[in-house]
């Protein structure tokens, strides 16, 4: 079966000159991508981490561990092959799948490819210096008020791949590749809602030019 892959230009001489974030947002969005291509052929992760996770020199991530991928885990069910993962960075469903199928009850929820996408957000939400607090969720106020430089677009990003509700979520890999496409370059995010002040900063960057223009023609007309 053909599946469409995403072509992008050599990374090498963008990272010279980007910042962290802009490098955080560009790994997710590979990884975004990797997990749609995963998950359109019926498998899911479940134990994406930063130590399954390698970065290229010329900046490319790599997914590791594909070999222990499997298919969605359906709900109401109560043994399945093989279900496992890294505790902290388990979705809500994943781990509440894992400790049903232990003491054989029905698995409460499915666990899908919305799971490896709240493990995506919780691995780059960590990239970006962010912490969890003491019942393991991303503390979201904690990390606006010390990591201020940050923007609030990507924050959102993060927030809804991190929402407790997989169905409040990005509906799959590639929508969440293209909002994180779309805040690297500066253009209005579709999934989340954003401040107007980080619409305008994007709107400045993208069309420099507009308001200055703006401006001196209004003072001629005066």
């Amino acid at each position: 079966i053909a599946v469409p892959i995403a072509i992008h230009e050599h990374p090498a001489g963008e990272l010279k000159s980007s910042t962290w974030e802009q490098f955080v947002v560009r790994i997710g969005e590979l990884l975004a991508e990797t997990l749609a291509f995963i998950h359109r052929r019926g498998l899911v992760h479940l134990d994406l981490k930063p130590s399954n996770i390698l970065i290229t020199p010329d900046g490319l991530p790599i997914l590791l561990d594909l070999d222990i991928a499997c298919q969605p885990i359906p709900s109401g069910i109560t043994d399945w092959p093989w279900i496992g993962g890294t505790t902290e960075y388990m979705s809500p469903e994943q781990r509440e799948a894992v400790e049903a199928i232990k003491a054989d009850r029905p698995v409460p929820g499915a666990v899908d490819g919305r799971s490896d996408l709240f493990t995506l957000g919780l691995v780059l939400f960590d990239a970006l210096g962010g912490e969890t607090d003491a019942e393991g969720r991303a503390d979201f106020a904690r990390f606006r008020k010390e990591c201020p430089e940050v923007s609030p677009g990507l924050l959102s990003i993060l927030e809804k791949c991190l929402d407790p509700n997989p169905w409040r979520r990005y509906p799959d890999g590639q929508s969440l590749a293209d909002d994180l496409q779309r805040h690297a370059k500066n253009q209005p995010l579709e999934g989340v809602k954003v401040p107007f002040s980080e619409r305008w900063k994007k709107w400045r960057r993208r069309r420099p030019w507009d308001l200055p223009v703006a401006v001196i023609s209004a003072g001629f007309l005066i």
